[in-house]
């Protein structure tokens, strides 16, 4: 990318800076193929039509170099591709009436939020470029992005301010990235949480639990006050697991200054894991983000911690609506 932004620079007669981050953040190498397009067409575009030359920036007030960033990093249960410029953003009326010329527009404007209007840029053949240029792909449109992005189940979101700039958000579901993850074992069966979520590991062998109300554990923590919960407390599984270990440990979540202990049998160590999407037939199953294969070909559900808090914090609710997953990890593993 550095070296098609270089090119781009000289023959566009721009200046700017190319700011790369997150440069760590890893995805299936499925991805990459499928992804490499869309960044490559968003980069071209932000070179061609969102930056201003040096002259028009000098008139407007900016520094005569523009900015180029691509950034991306994993924000909840997704990877973010970030692209963006400091240039001139996208003007709304614009963007309006070359829909309405092209019939595509539907419904008052007046009532359509910045981001429904950003959304019709995607539409196939639309383009408010004046004149066709090699740089911006000759007059290939942003539908381009979208259906590349959607064989992922992806999405793109636009954020842009008119005279400040626009930033394209290429999100990815996380079931297709690669992450490091925390295995562990409960009654035989292998279980992944990301380790990015978990606050420390605690042992149990010495420790006393509290008993503040009635089927509620607690661990006092050096004076933080940590809940202890079972898995099968948590995902209303069929076919509930056995805890086995005489001494088990406790997983320690944070999330959101919040805290919440899982009582796991052992912990088997960390390691960067692939996910894979779940079948169509248990996509639905709640707490479950994916599932991994092990070294040794065993499989190991990936945990939505997110559920955990939720379904925790929750819990009286959802017992009063009656729902349940029903999900079977024995049959699974």
């Amino acid at each position: 990318m550095n070296r098609l932004v270089r090119d781009l620079q000289k023959r566009s007669q721009k200046r700017l800076d190319f700011k790369i981050g997150g440069e760590d953040t890893e995805v299936d190498k499925s991805v990459v193929e499928i992804i490499q397009d869309p960044i490559i067409h968003l980069l071209r575009n932000s070179i061609d039509h969102g930056l201003e030359t040096p002259e028009e920036r000098a008139e407007l007030g900016k520094k005569d170099k523009g900015i180029i960033r691509l950034q991306a990093r994993q924000s909840a249960n997704e990877v973010w591709i970030l692209v963006a410029d400091d240039g001139r953003g996208l003007d709304r009326e614009k963007i309006i009436n070359k829909a309405r010329e092209k019939g595509i527009l539907k419904g008052n404007p007046d009532e359509m939020s910045d981001k429904e209007v950003f959304q019709l840029i995607f539409t196939p053949g639309f383009s408010t470029a004046e004149k066709l240029t090699d740089i911006s792909g000759r007059g290939v449109g942003m539908d381009i992005v979208l259906q590349n992005i959607k064989k992922l189940n992806g999405k793109v979101e636009v954020r842009s301010k008119k005279g400040e700039g626009t930033t394209f958000i290429l999100r990815i579901p996380l079931t297709l990235g690669i992450i490091e993850g925390t295995v562990f074992e409960v009654g035989g069966t292998y279980l992944t949480l990301p380790t990015i979520e978990i606050s420390e590991l605690v042992s149990l062998k010495d420790q006393k639990l509290i008993h503040p109300y009635k089927d509620q554990e607690v661990l006092d923590l050096r004076g933080i006050y940590i809940p202890v919960i079972r898995i099968n407390d948590l995902l209303g599984l069929r076919e509930k697991l056995e805890y086995k270990s005489k001494n088990p440990v406790l997983i320690i979540l944070e999330n959101e200054d919040r805290f919440l202990g899982i009582l796991v049998d052992e912990v088997l160590g960390n390691q960067n894991i692939v996910i894979k999407p779940l079948s169509s037939s248990i996509q639905k199953a709640k707490g479950v983000n994916g599932f991994t294969i092990l070294g040794n070909g065993r499989v190991s559900l990936i945990l939505d911690t997110k559920f955990l808090f939720e379904k925790f914090h929750g819990n009286a609710a959802s017992t009063s609506s009656g729902e349940n997953s029903n999900l079977s990890l024995e049959k699974l593993a």
